[in-house]
């Protein structure tokens, strides 16, 4: 095989003038005193490796400390703060998520713009001033400017809970006059400023971002190859550490009764806002006075394009992307039923889901700060590999224990998942050391982008994938809460093909090179195909927009329609009384549903819980305007980390309502009504009222409306019979 030849998995033998790179890196191992006999030996670019206690280091570690700060923050206020203090319904609540999230859908683009666009002659500084000054700018103003008062203020709180459900959903009546002042009616509409200062603060920050992680590759390339990784490890553990406070702060101080808990202290919207100025002007100060930038000539940007693009050509680049994008696609392939177990078979609370992320947090940093110290030459096939595998045998013990009865304890399922939090911090890490070796000088920005961001392009791809498989099972709360046989067997089943998934993305760590000497050695000798590279980039493109589609459509109403039908209790001959349509009223009260996702369908949990809700909160009319909770898609490289808490979500704590248990749902002499939704001409939703006057009942999703309606007809006799008891 000559040196021009195209090679598709590695064969040292094919350049026999160059070292393996296995011998490399055990080269690399075994001499712990390269540093001091050659400090640039490997190094990427000259200047020696960055001193972590000198000042540029500190000023770097300052721009990760408030950008976790306001990552951990901002994005988490949408259910305490929008859904409960101001009384959101789901549709505005996702917006509000959707709109401080989608820069970083958008973070390449801030990378050519840092590495194409110098002001002043500077690269990086400039707009990371830009960046922090718009974000302390918004949030000063949300600090200082008067917040609404709360839609329920505290002196309501003895109210029953079903009084403050009807309350929720605007009705009054339960009120005298001297309570209703209680109330701020126009709360939704005075939180529209706080929402765009959100998002100007959104976009100063990661702005801040991503000319960081440009200053970090440029650091990094400057170390040797025996430490190189060091520097990147020590961020990530910054960040995490600081992730610490916005969770604090959410979980511990914003749990009183005007946030939709019951403890009998919190603090003001303002004051939680107040948490970031210090980190801003922190991050603000470092840019300034600590942050080094060299002065640079301004690119051509037709020569950086093309220099891009020769880049993105490359092997080495182009295989890296696919096994990112790839893995990740399969990782993140989960089960729809798992929050479901978290609330209902587990009792997850949510004080409890509060220390979890506290701990997870800072167990994440400690192993993050351990890879840096003692996993820099660690063979990264391997270790994904073991990673891997890890997390599936620790998920796989408590799901399945839970599952089955063996153990359901919320301390349990907590505490079993606590030791996911190492493998995971594990493979997050080392999976990201090899941005770093592939970019070279000039397009370190929109490099690091694309190698982190396209992580992140996969979970909504990913998420379509499994909703839709997991559909076919028809697992819903009340399937759960039933918890039979035949239940628990289905759910194992879907957990098992989620578990099966993760495995299988191991098989794309055949495209990993498996150390920093690997990434240089395919680098110099893998060549290069222009159409591989081109097809690479159409996908990421692709997914880009899939994912800003997905966040722009969730602002928006479609795709979908309700056949209402009165049913009526008729005589069938071979199984006795049944629900039957009447005969007066077929098809009738056509009405648009509100849906969006491009085509993703909202699990069952995401059904329950917002129907759940409108059963207390909505009147008949508003119970027609439902709306899915939106997938949010934090494009964030640190996405990757926590693949359990989504499983924990505190949204989804709340027990279901038990049909026999709750006398809203008895059915009265008044007509029932069921309504059936058709999703991409594919599923029929099923939703039955059972009084004129109150909200409808989530049944299933079916395939058919033959079926949808049967079902509706089971449970209609089944309330009729309990009824009747």
């Amino acid at each position: 095989m000559g040196h021009d030849d195209k090679i598709w998995l590695y064969c040292e033998s094919a350049d026999d003038d160059l070292t393996s790179y296995e011998d490399v890196t055990l080269a690399l191992t075994l001499q712990t005193t390269i540093i001091t006999k050659a400090p640039d030996e490997g190094a990427l670019r000259p200047g020696g490796a960055l001193d972590l206690s000198s000042r540029e280091a500190i000023g770097l570690l300052g721009q990760y400390v408030a950008v976790c700060m306001i990552y951990g923050l901002l994005p988490s206020l949408t259910y305490p703060l929008f859904t409960q203090y101001l009384n959101f319904d789901g549709y505005h609540s996702a917006s509000y998520s959707v709109l401080v999230n989608m820069c970083w859908s958008l973070k390449i683009f801030f990378g050519i713009l840092t590495d194409c666009f110098p002001i002043g002659g500077y690269k990086r500084k400039p707009y990371m001033l830009l960046g922090w000054l718009l974000s302390l700018g918004s949030i000063c103003a949300m600090s200082f400017l008067p917040f609404p008062s709360p839609y329920l203020s505290r002196g309501l709180a003895p109210k029953s809970d079903a009084v403050v459900h009807r309350l929720r959903a605007g009705n009054l009546t339960d009120l005298s006059p001297h309570e209703r002042a209680l109330v701020n009616e126009s709360a939704t509409e005075d939180a529209a400023l706080w929402i765009l200062l959100s998002c100007v603060c959104s976009f100063g920050y990661i702005l801040a971002d991503v000319s960081a992680d440009a200053m970090v590759v440029q650091y990094a390339q400057r170390e040797p190859m025996a430490i190189r990784g060091r520097l990147q490890s020590m961020i990530y553990a910054t960040r995490f550490a600081s992730s610490l406070v916005p969770h604090v702060v959410i979980g511990f101080c914003m749990n009183s009764f005007e946030y939709g808990g019951d403890f009998s202290w919190s603090m003001s919207p303002n004051y939680v806002y107040a948490t970031l100025l210090l980190p801003c002007a922190v991050a603000l100060y470092c840019t300034l006075f600590l942050i080094v930038d060299e002065r640079t000539e301004k690119p051509y940007l037709p020569d950086y394009l093309g220099r891009l693009w020769e880049l993105l050509q490359l092997r080495v680049v182009w295989q890296i992307c696919i096994f990112r994008f790839c893995s990740n696609v399969f990782f993140n392939f989960d089960a729809t039923v798992v929050p479901i177990i978290t609330s209902t078979w587990a009792g997850v609370e949510p004080m409890a889901i509060g220390v979890f992320s506290v701990l997870n947090a800072l167990f994440t940093a400690v192993c993050i700060y351990a890879c840096g110290k003692w996993g820099l030459q660690w063979n990264w096939r391997v270790a994904i590999a073991l990673s891997t595998i890890a997390i599936v045998v620790i998920d796989a013990t408590v799901l399945y224990c839970t599952t089955w009865g063996l153990a359901r304890n919320q301390y349990f399922f907590v505490g079993g998942f606590m030791p996911d939090v190492f493998p995971t911090a594990i493979r997050f890490v080392i999976s990201a050391y090899c941005a770093v070796e592939i970019a070279d000088v000039g397009n370190e920005g929109v490099v690091h982008s694309l190698v982190t961001s396209i992580v992140n392009l996969a979970t909504p791809v990913a998420t379509v994938l499994y909703k839709y498989i997991d559909s076919f099972f028809h697992v819903t709360r009340q399937d759960i809460v039933d918890d039979t046989y035949n239940v628990r067997f289905q759910v194992t089943m879907m957990l098992t093909l989620s578990f099966g998934m993760k495995l299988l993305s191991l098989a794309w760590l055949v495209l990993l090179p498996p150390q920093k000497a690997a990434v240089q050695w395919l680098k110099q000798r893998g060549g290069s195909n222009a159409i591989v590279g081109g097809i690479v980039v159409a996908v990421y493109v692709l997914a880009m927009a899939f994912s800003v589609g997905t966040n722009i459509m969730a602002l928006y109403l479609y795709n979908g329609r309700t056949v209402l039908v009165d049913m009526e209790l008729v005589r069938k001959s071979s199984h006795g009384l049944r629900y039957a349509p009447s005969s007066s009223k077929k098809k009738a009260n056509m009405s648009v549903m509100p849906y969006s996702g491009l085509g993703q369908l909202s699990s069952d949990d995401e059904v329950d819980e917002q129907l759940r809700r409108e059963s207390h909160e909505g009147s008949p009319t508003n119970s027609s305007r439902w709306v899915p909770p939106a997938t949010h898609h934090h494009n964030n490289q640190e996405t990757e980390v926590s693949p359990r808490t989504s499983s924990i979500s505190s949204s989804l704590y709340d027990p279901p309502s038990d049909l026999k248990a709750s006398p809203r749902q008895r059915p009265t002499d008044d007509p029932a009504r069921v309504l059936i939704t058709v999703r991409r001409k594919v599923t029929y939703e099923a939703r039955v009222r059972l009084h004129a006057d109150k909200p409808p009942v989530y049944v299933g999703r079916y395939k058919s409306e033959q079926s949808a309606r049967d079902a509706c007809a089971r449970l209609l006799r089944k309330a009729h019979e309990s009824a009747a008891k």
